[in-house]
Parts: C-alpha cells; structure tokens; sequence
C-alpha cells in the first residue's frame, strides 16, 4: 500500500474543478518522457534506466543542468518541438524516492525551445516552478522564478517569501513520497497562484499574483507571465545518487490549453473504486445534505447546490473551490441550511451567503445559529481494538500470533520489522486474519499477503465504522485577526466619512483633504489630519506628518498634545499563525514574533511586526508600519506602498541604533537598494556599519533614501 500506487484524484486537484487526468501515471522512456536535450544536450549520455515494476530510475551525469528526464525534445526552430507541455493551470504531482539530491520542477517551453534553437531567448520574462529541489541531502527547497534575462539564466525575481525550505515531521525521502504543485491562473476578478504539496498536505506559503499583462514589466506583477505559458516537466538526479520515479500525474480542467504532439493513449482500465469517499468532493458532486456541518481543522467540504465546494483553510476562513475569501477570518465552523452556506466565528457570529460571489449577511453578523437547535456534532469514534493508527499505539496479533504494530511515523511493522510497501499508512486492522492498510494521502483501503509480501486494492475493513481522522478539535479560536465587523462610530479618517456628535450636539467631520470641520466650519490648526475622534466628549486628532495625538478645546480653540484615544482597537497576531486578514480601518495590528501573510484593506492602521518575515499585500491606504530594529524581523511589501499614502515609522528601528538624531548622519544607519523586483531598506546599528534589511518594496523601483524617507516618520 506505499505511495507507489497513488493514482487516484487528489483532493487538492478536486477542490478547484482540476478533475480530469491529462498526463500520466505511467513514466515511460522514449513515450511521454524523453531524455533531456535542450541547451545542446547530448541524451545519449544521459543514464536513466526503465525497471521492470514501471518505475524509472535516474542516475546522476549527462549535463550540467540537472535535468535528465523532460516531457518535452527539443525541434530545430523555436515552434517544432515535440512532447507536451501544460497550459492553463494544472496540478503536478510526481512519486519519488531518494538518498541525496533530486528534483522535479517545470520550465516554460517557450523559452527553453526558443533558447535551443536560436541561441538565446527572445521573451523578456521566463517561468521556472521547482516543485521538490533537493539541491542537499535532506533539505526540501521549492520556488518560483521569474527569470528576466536569457535562457541560460541570470537576473529574475524569486520567492524568498514561499517558506523554502521546509523539514515535515517524520519525513523519509529513502521511501516514497509524492511531492505537487498546484498552479491557478489569474483572471480579471480573482489572484492567481501556487501552491507546494507534500504527501497531500501543503508546505511553504502560497505566492499570488494579478492578471498577466504583456505590456507590464515583470516586476510590476511577478509570476503572472506562467499563465501565458506551457509548462514542460523535468527530472533530475544528484550529483552522486539515483532518483528512482514511480509515477508522474497531470491533473486539470481540461487539456484544451495544453500543447502536444503525442499520440493519444488507449485508454487504461479504470481501477474499481472503493467505497471511501474521496475527502474533497469535486465542484460537480452531490449537494450536501441540509444542516451538514464541518468545522475547522477537517478537510471535509460542503458541496452547494451549484456543485461548489466550501472548506475552511489551515488559516481559518473560508475558501471556495480552493480559492480564499480574504474578507472572512477566525472561521470555526461551515454549516449547508436550506441552501445557504453560513460561517460562524470564534466570536460566536454567523454569516449566510447563496453564492460565492453574493454577499455575506447580516453585514454585522448574527448570533443566531441557522442550525436547529438540537443538531450537536458527533465526534469521530476512536479506534475499534482491532485498529491501530500512527497516534493511537496499540499492538494486533493475527492467528499465527504474529505482532503487527503501525509506528508514528505511519509505518507498518510485523515482529518489530518494517513491512514492504507499508510507508505512508494512516489506518491498520486485522479482521478475520486479513490484513487491512489505509493510505494516507488516498485514504483508500488495501490488503497485505504475508506470501507474496504484496498490498492489493480492497474496500474498507467491515469492522471500520469512519474514515480514520483525528478526532474534531474543540472549537477553541482559532487566531485570525479579522474583528467582528461593527463599525466604530467614535473616529472617522479621510477615506471613511461619516460624523462624529458631541455631548452639545455639535456635528464633527474630517475632510476628505484632512480639514477638521464643527457644523461644517474648519476648525483653527485642524488641517493636515489623519484621524478625528470623539472618546468621553473630548476631541481628539492625530497629525497626518509625525502622527501623534491632540486634543482640541472649544473654549480656547487650541490643540494640546495627547496620549491617542482610548478606543483604538488592538489585533495581535499569534507567532503560530500563518496568514491574517485585517479589514478594519483605524485599528492597531501587532505580532511580536513568527512569520505571517498578512491582508490589509483598511486605512488609517497602525501595523507593528516583528520578531519574523512579515509578507504584506496592503489594499488600503493610510496606514502606518513600524518597521522592526536590525535583526528583529523584516517586512516584505508585496507592492510599491509608498504611491498610496502609507508611512514608515523608523523611530523604534532607529532608537535601537547610535544614531544621535542629526538629519546630517541619517544616510550613516539608512540605506536604499534597488534589485529588479523593488526597493530594499536596510539598517546598521552603528554609524557606516553593515546594514540589515528591515523591509522590502516591490514595485518600487528606482527609490532613494531621499525619496523613501519623505513618507517615513524618524
């Protein structure tokens, strides 16, 4: 039952529609995979070896690019290449094993036959997606490049912040593991992205982009240049060691953007299906029972009447189709009531929609449960006594009075010995002397002979009641930053409107200009305001330059300096979580430690993160960073913040220095960089020392420190 013989639809692939197999599983030599030969290769010195099971292994040598396997041959002009390469988004998905290097990753085929054929490549920007690089034993990488240069390689933006490299837990690479990638193009109303995927679970973070436009540079929207592209796979091998390669899979709506000159395959019998539900429903399945509910945690999905699946993401909110709702946040719980999907927060409110696209209601919530009352979740049942998985221990005994144990690890183990094929198991059972395995990435059931010490497909053990799955988690928070969405009535910036009334029942307002008005009349000193607010009847502004606080007298017409208002709600981001929406203006964001995604649309925050990489992508506008000291984190900006009004508050990153405040010695601690894809500052902790940086801008190309600091507060 090792992953070997994962043919299965993945549930991930499911999840966006990518339903229909375009490629593979079989990895067949001199058929749908050629040795490589692009860059003057020469394939004859490439050692790659067809085994008997299927499988093919590659040895190291041939060339210098690491590449020995590709789905696509070179032609003699840019156009006439042979192979296949993939279009239009797709889920790849390779089964490997390995004792060093190895790597599976994809090129766009455009360049590479364009660079083959005419010596260098004529496209100003390239696509290269390493999908597993294992450029060291034991060190799992992945990325994505947006090379800018020639074919040969060169300048290009990359993702630093994909969250290469990782170490799963419990990993063997000795054995099979299937190592994907899942690729959604941008349209006109939704991000594209990608997403890294070992053994079914992600790994890394997912890297987004907008719509590809040819007449952008590629800075000005990183990777979005692969949606125009087709994809060719590679495979590649060490230096010192084999990669051996069990099967290959191509995973997608349909073939219709695909590029091939292969002939089409006679079909392969379909394997009987078992009846283990497959985890995620596709978009086309039966719509969920009314009053179903899943909660978070559960990979389960709610399938609408549509056939559109609903999930919860690790991040806790709500996905459709595999794409995240960035509005929602704290999401604990989906529940499918008389056609409606509703969401419930850890803050115990719910919100309804009946499409993906309708809006959530009521805007301000409810705590009103649409579920009847006596609708309780039922836990998972624990495992019956003749069923181990990797966190329940326990030894079984069949009639020879052999002992069969399933380790942490999810290795299945007779007499304290590993059993062949039995890695990558989530369930184990004996019922009536027949050995039963389950899965873990398929969740589908075999059984082991002990003669011919082979796995064969089966259904599930009839002693099982439940797919085994860790029980449901009690639905303690789960820390996602996005408040209940109540408006605060008592503070208004230039962007929001609205009008704030004192105890005399004199109208306050702030222009969308920064002009502090009483009954429509500028109050004196009120210009250059970022923010008005009314707390125990007394006034109060924040100045839009060095953003402290005043508070204003009517009596004396004068402003006085202030603490800022009471009332400023504060969201702290937990050092555990991954990612965090915040769509509330006028707030105070803080992470003291961790690394983040964060989503901000609101204007007038107040954001301080440090103690991790901190990758933002900022909607709003008006809001204030204060960027980390020297080795104290750094922030990355997904765009050129500084053309929407946003400062940088360097005052607790300077105060960490010897700086003594002179304007004149500034340039001594500050520097400005500028790679292609932005703008870099850095930080020295001493006068003329070597900086670190603290922040990257991209798009915001060609900055000085001049520049920058004109919207930054020392």
């Amino acid at each position: 039952m090792s992953s070997t013989q994962t043919t299965a639809l993945p549930a991930v692939a499911a999840a966006v529609g990518y339903d229909t197999e375009t490629f593979g599983p079989a990895v067949t030599l001199g058929g749908n995979w050629q040795k490589f030969d692009f860059f003057g290769t020469n394939p004859a010195s490439i050692p790659v070896t067809q085994n008997a099971d299927g499988s093919v292994t590659i040895s190291p040598g041939g060339n210098d690019y690491g590449a020995q396997l590709s789905t696509a041959s070179v032609g003699t002009t840019p156009t006439n290449w042979t192979g296949e390469a993939f279009g239009g988004g797709a889920y790849f998905q390779a089964t490997m094993s390995f004792n060093g290097p190895a790597s599976f990753w994809a090129n766009d085929v455009e360049n590479m036959a364009t660079g083959s054929t005419i010596g260098q490549s004529t496209s100003p920007s390239w696509i290269e997606a390493d999908i597993a690089e294992f450029d060291t034993t034991g060190v799992y990488g992945f990325a994505l490049h947006n090379w800018t240069s020639t074919a040969n390689g060169g300048q290009g933006i990359s993702t630093l912040n994909s969250g290469s490299p990782v170490f799963p837990a419990g990993a063997n690479y000795t054995v099979p593991n299937t190592y994907g990638l899942l690729w959604v193009p941008a349209t006109a109303t939704t991000q594209g992205y990608v997403k890294w995927y070992f053994n079914g679970q992600q790994v890394g973070n997912t890297i987004y982009w907008n719509q590809f436009n040819p007449n952008e540079p590629a800075s000005a929207n990183p990777y979005s240049v692969m949606d125009s592209r087709h994809m060719a796979l590679l495979l590649g091998a060490g230096s010192s060691t084999p990669n051996t390669v069990y099967n290959v899979q191509v995973w997608q709506a349909s073939a219709a953007h695909d590029i091939s000159t292969l002939p089409t395959p006679t079909p392969v019998p379909t394997p009987a299906p078992t009846p283990t539900p497959v985890p995620t429903p596709t978009p086309t399945s039966k719509p969920s029972a009314n009053d179903t509910v899943v909660h978070a945690g559960s990979t389960a999905a709610i399938i609408d009447a549509s056939g559109n699946a609903w999930t919860i993401t690790s991040g806790g909110q709500v996905a459709t189709n595999g794409t995240t709702d960035t509005t929602t946040g704290k999401v604990i719980e989906l529940a499918y009531v008389s056609g409606e999907v509703w969401q419930e927060n850890s803050d115990k409110y719910w919100w309804g929609r009946t499409s993906p696209t309708a809006p959530w209601s009521p805007s301000a919530g409810t705590t009103t449960s649409p579920l009847p009352a006596a609708t309780v979740p039922t836990p998972t049942p624990a495992p019956t006594p003749n069923e181990v998985t990797p966190t329940s221990g326990g030894t079984l005994s069949d009639a020879a009075g052999n002992k069969w144990t399933l380790t942490s690890a999810g290795v299945v183990q007779e007499n304290g010995g590993a059993v062949s094929g039995g890695a990558g198991t989530a369930a184990f059972a004996i019922v009536n002397n027949v050995l039963y395995g389950q899965d873990a990435a398929t969740k589908a059931w075999y059984t082991y002979s002990t003669t011919t010490q082979q796995w064969s497909s089966s259904t599930a053990p009839s002693a099982t009641l439940t797919p085994v799955r860790a029980p449901t988690p009690t639905p303690t928070p789960i820390p996602a930053p996005t408040l209940t969405p109540v408006p605060i009535l008592n503070e208004v910036a230039p962007a929001s409107g609205g009008t704030l009334s004192d105890n005399a029942g004199n109208k306050w307002t702030l222009s969308s200009t920064g002009v502090v008005q009483e009954n429509g009349t500028a109050v004196a000193g009120g210009a250059g305001t970022a923010a008005l607010a009314i707390v125990g009847n007394v006034a109060y502004g924040q100045d839009a330059t060095s953003k402290a606080w005043y508070t204003y007298s009517p009596t004396t017409q004068l402003w006085s300096g202030s603490a800022a208002p009471p009332m400023t709600p504060t969201v702290n981001v937990a050092a555990t979580q991954a990612g965090a929406t915040v769509s509330q203006g006028m707030v105070s964001i803080i992470a003291t430690s961790g690394n983040h995604m964060m989503f901000i649309s609101g204007s007038g925050d107040t954001v301080n993160l440090a103690g991790g990489v901190n990758t933002i992508t900022d909607t709003g506008s008006g809001n204030t960073y204060i960027l980390p000291a020297a080795a104290k984190g750094s922030d990355i900006f997904t765009k050129n913040i500084l053309t929407d009004g946003d400062t940088l508050d360097l005052r607790s990153a300077l105060s960490a220095t010897t700086w003594n405040g002179s304007a004149s010695t500034l340039a001594n601690y500050l520097t400005v960089t500028n790679p292609s894809q932005g703008s870099v500052l850095s930080i020295a902790s001493t006068s003329g020392g070597s900086g670190v940086a603290i922040a990257t801008i991209n798009g915001a190309t060609g900055t000085t420190l001049s520049s920058l600091l004109a919207h930054a507060v020392t």
